[in-house]
């Protein structure tokens, strides 16, 4: 993976020699990719000058594989991870999440892409500070199209999941 040549970032994960990858259990997931991007690149034009952020990086994310994203302030990792989000679109390259490539121009089908297979945990919490844990959850199924009951089953299933259902109903 190539990034600005002044800063660079590393994806652990790709690199065999560098490999981090974590997995629950060994041959848990199949064998498929979840995420590839071939060529990636971001340019932020600033008046008559412009900065190349990415250049021609290149990653592939196999399903049940963890990578760690590292690199010192300013190197792109924040942009990069945007635009695997999908939540910015690169100047150059090709993103493809479960086996379809994004088309960025197609911004409800971006969005429908985000809503449905991407998740996100910020660096700072997003959540309603007068809602409960559980309530919070409910709100963004919702938000997703989900019914009442679909939103109380997914909030039930992802508090068992990640072991915080005994603080369901604390606010955050």
């Amino acid at each position: 993976m190539n990034v600005s040549q002044k800063r660079p970032v590393q994806v652990y994960g790709e690199d065999p020699a560098k490999s981090r990858v974590l997995s629950s259990t060994p041959g848990m997931f199949p064998k498929r990719t979840a995420l590839e991007c071939t060529g990636v690149g971001k340019r932020f034009d600033q008046g008559e000058t412009c900065e190349d952020v990415l250049r021609d990086v290149n990653l592939t994310v196999q399903v049940g594989e963890a990578c760690c994203l590292l690199g010192p302030s300013g190197s792109g990792k924040t942009t990069l991870l945007s635009i695997l989000g999908c939540l910015l679109t690169p100047t150059t390259g090709r993103l493809v999440v479960d086996d379809a490539a994004v088309d960025f121009t197609v911004t409800h089908q971006v969005a429908e892409l985000r809503r449905r297979r991407i998740g996100f945990v910020f660096q700072q919490a997003h959540l309603l500070p007068f809602l409960s844990v559980e309530r919070n959850l409910e709100v963004v199924a919702e938000n997703s199209g989900m019914n009442g009951i679909g939103a109380r089953q997914r909030r039930g299933d992802l508090l068992e999941r990640l072991g915080v259902a005994a603080g369901r109903r604390k606010l955050p």
